[in-house]
């Protein structure tokens, strides 16, 4: 996935890969701002320009794009959304293929200091990366931050095995690849979303994954 460039949250619902993202975008992505109202985030509808012009006035901070990882349309219309984006206003791109721990390696390449596949190499770039090269490469013409954004592996499978309270007995230096600890717990109603979701996700690979459980099912419980 892709995030970090300023407005609107865009779910992007499949379509052929013959179809022109540049002419669907209006038909392809499903746009929402995110308003508080008496205290409480509500999703409303948005255009794709009302995306962009929310972000050149400043009046939003952030765009994230949910994808399937696989399918291309999602991609070039994520690298439209980029340029899209920075006609007005500077931003950073940040990126789920790339682990926290792998951020220096990926900023020697985009300063210029190691090769391209030396970079993929080092950072376990995903299978796919030249459907995502488009993104990077754009970044790095425009001196763009890219950020390694997922959680480094080897610390997801400790909270999906031991809960994230193991986290808290890593090595020090080991939190400079975490968030804030602890972190928020999702809600029962979140929870079961996801479960199912990753459930069906995993079962297609051969997998298992596991979640978490919230509070009021036994789970920990958010400080």
């Amino acid at each position: 996935g892709v995030a970090g460039c300023g407005a609107a949250s865009a779910r992007c619902s499949p379509l052929p890969p013959h179809v022109d993202a540049d002419a669907k975008e209006h038909r392809y992505l499903v746009l929402q701002r995110v308003r508080d109202e008496d205290g409480e985030l509500r999703m409303v509808d948005a255009t794709y320009e009302q995306m962009i012009q929310d972000f050149s006035r400043r009046t939003c901070r952030l765009v994230i794009l949910g994808e399937t990882h696989g399918d291309q349309v999602a991609h070039r219309l994520e690298a439209k959304v980029l340029r899209s984006l920075t006609a007005s206003s500077q931003c950073s791109l940040s990126m789920e293929m790339f682990e926290t721990d792998k951020q220096l390696v990926l900023d020697e390449y985009l300063q210029g200091h190691i090769t391209e596949s030396a970079m993929t190499r080092d950072c376990n770039a995903w299978g796919n990366y030249k459907d995502y090269r488009p993104l990077v490469e754009f970044a790095k013409s425009k001196g763009m931050p890219v950020i390694a954004a997922n959680a480094p592996g080897r610390y997801v499978s400790i909270v999906n095995t031991k809960g994230q309270e193991a986290l808290q007995r890593l090595p020090l230096a080991s939190h400079a690849f975490l968030p804030p600890l602890p972190f928020a717990l999702p809600s029962a109603a979140l929870y079961h979303k996801v479960s199912s979701f990753m459930a069906a996700h995993r079962a297609a690979a051969g997998g298992t994954m596991m979640c978490p459980a919230p509070a009021s099912e036994g789970g920990p419980r958010n400080p």
